[in-house]
């Protein structure tokens, strides 16, 4: 395991220095702690730290490069504090308190005369308005070791995005020959997405998504993000047949500070007609100190009776 670690630093930090070389690269990155009251695990208070970075820049006038890298450690949840039989050793450790890295994405785009032609190793999303609330518990194509995208302008206002991964992804449930499509219009001051995915798979089922934003102003913005997941039989108690509307309100820079919050709010009641029937619903208030540190308060909804509350100290580089 160290050996792996040291070989996975030595490589990020020679891409690193690679894409440095590259015109008018950049480096960035975050850094955020996470601590949790979680009514729905024991113990009920954990805390869990997150290290992305990333480089990226222009490989020539029309190629463009990023690579993200993801460290972290501590807790996500009741699952993090169970106990797990080591496979090499046979010996049961608990899961808690560890830390892992892996890289987070990387993809290549490249511009055309027919648009913009994109592949990687990324999450294409199907709500981009999402803030926290997934609605219908799915809101992206998951990562795949071969995803191929493109993106082409229909007119002025709409472009058409196809994605494709053409190789079986056993961990994602993705299979052979999975793909997604999507119209993506947008106006002056308002937008709209319509998405249908096929991930080729009996148990997972296919997908459709509609997302539309309205902006009331510069700093407010009303959306409405729906999936119909419906065919998704690990879904099928929580998420009924149907879209599953999410309504969202966003307002930034509230009284010219440099403060934003938001709301989300499931129309769909979860677990409908159980007696652990709850209405689902996130608010999220995150302001910016000096240095790029904000401070983010979450609270969450999760169950019939159950909040989970985080709070997120994050320095922005």
């Amino acid at each position: 395991m160290k050996k792996f670690l040291v070989l996975f630093v030595s490589a990020a930090m020679l891409l690193s220095t690679a894409a440095m070389s590259l015109a008018a690269a950049t480096v960035s990155g975050e850094f955020k702690y996470d601590m949790y009251e979680d009514d729905t695990n024991s113990p009920n208070h954990f805390a869990k730290t997150e290290l992305l970075y990333g480089v990226a820049g222009n490989v020539s006038d029309t190629v463009y490069a990023s690579a993200k890298f993801l460290f972290k450690h501590g807790s996500s949840g009741a699952k993090d504090f169970s106990n797990e039989l080591d496979k090499d050793t046979g010996v049961v450790q608990s899961t808690a308190n560890k830390w892992s890295s892996e890289v987070d994405e990387f993809y290549v785009t490249a511009k055309q005369s027919w648009g913009l032609a994109k592949m990687g190793y990324y999450e294409y999303k199907f709500t981009p308005d999402r803030q926290e609330l997934k609605s219908a518990g799915k809101h992206v194509f998951p990562k795949t070791d071969a995803t191929f995208e493109f993106n082409v302008p229909v007119g002025a206002a709409f472009t058409v995005d196809a994605v494709v991964a053409p190789y079986a992804q056993i961990k994602n449930k993705t299979d052979d020959g999975a793909y997604a499509l999507a119209v993506n219009y947008k106006a002056e001051n308002w937008g709209a997405k319509v998405t249908h995915a096929d991930f080729a798979n009996d148990a997972f089922g296919d997908l459709n998504a509609i997302d539309c934003y309205y902006m009331i102003n510069d700093d407010m913005k009303v959306f409405v993000a729906a999936v119909d997941y419906s065919e998704n039989k690990g879904n099928g108690a929580k998420y009924k047949d149907g879209f599953d509307p999410v309504l969202g309100f966003v307002w930034s820079n509230i009284a010219d500070l440099k403060l934003k919050a938001s709301v989300e709010y499931a129309i769909n009641p979860r677990n409908e007609n159980t007696p652990g029937e709850y209405d689902e619903y996130v608010l999220k208030a995150e302001y910016t100190l000096a240095n790029n540190i904000s401070v983010t308060a979450y609270h969450f909804v999760v169950g019939d009776g159950q909040n989970q509350e985080k709070l997120r100290l994050k320095f922005a580089f």
